[in-house]
């Protein structure tokens, strides 16, 4: 059965790559990679190998790349994919699917559809709003992404629930 790896940016799908039955790809940023995706700044230009087995794709960092790849919400340098899977560099997600849209893991909040509302706003902008403390919960939210990327899962969520704590103004803050 054909199986591709799907790149996505949000909801739209930017590219998309042909998985052939078995072998070694190498994924990255550079027209050398055997699929060559440019559209993210935090992709290597070889940064991942990706070997196709029986129905699963097995994903491999490099050896000295900067930047993580995420996988179920944890930085990791080799996991394991069946259909429906999915792994995030930088912005950028890879979605493994196979050409029959079968699905082998269950539904759940990380499958979500991301918001389809998107809001940029000035740094002039984000300094008019509320008074200081405002500004300085939105500079914490903001911190988020690069939290989930540089520091352990525990570290990222005791960072998430200080941050909840402070926003509300609640006593205390539980995951």
């Amino acid at each position: 059965m054909p199986q591709k790896l799907n790149v996505k940016s949000g909801t739209e799908q930017r590219a998309a790559f042909n998985l052939t039955a078995s072998g070694e790809m190498v994924l990255g940023r550079s027209e050398q990679a055997d699929c060559a995706y440019a559209g993210e700044a935090h992709l290597s230009r070889r940064h991942v190998t990706v070997r196709v087995g029986r129905g699963v794709l097995n994903i491999e960092r490099i050896a000295g790349v900067a930047n993580p790849v995420v996988f179920q919400g944890e930085a990791r340098d080799s996991f394991t994919m069946k259909p429906g899977d999915f792994f995030v560099i930088g912005s950028t997600a890879f979605h493994f699917e196979s050409s029959e849209g079968v699905t082998t893991r269950p539904a759940s909040p990380v499958n979500e559809a991301p918001p389809s509302v998107e809001h940029t706003m000035s740094l002039e902008e984000m300094r008019d709003l509320g008074p200081a403390g405002d500004r300085m919960r939105l500079l914490d939210l903001l911190e988020l992404p690069v939290v989930l990327r540089t520091k352990s899962r525990s570290e990222f969520f005791a960072y998430a629930c200080g941050t909840l704590r402070i926003a509300t103004g609640a006593d205390w803050v539980q995951t």
